[in-house]
């Protein structure tokens, strides 16, 4: 599957499962630490300047953050602690 990274919109951030996107694609996750630059390296990968909102206070991140790439994906970032609360990405961390 080739995915446009250029062809990028932001879809929604989630504090809750209940919230997130329902449409089933494939989903690229990226987990990190609070302020290690999930955000900077976001802006990067998708070639735009500010489709991700970066902090200037560490901690401040909450939400699971939606990303469509190319209509055929969606990226999704989140802190560490969120893998807890996301069954699906639960099971895949082996936390089931």
């Amino acid at each position: 599957m080739n995915i446009n990274f250029n062809d990028a919109n932001f879809i929604t951030s989630a504090y809750d499962v209940r919230n997130a996107p329902t449409e089933r694609r494939p989903e690229i996750v990226m987990v990190g630490r609070s302020n290690v630059g999930k955000s900077s390296m976001i802006n990067k990968l998708l070639n735009r300047k500010s489709i991700a909102k970066v902090s200037e206070k560490p901690g401040k991140t909450a939400a699971a953050n939606y990303y469509d790439v190319g209509k055929k994906s969606i990226l999704l970032t989140c802190r560490v602690t969120a893998l807890r609360s996301v069954p699906r990405l639960k099971d895949a961390a082996g936390e089931a």
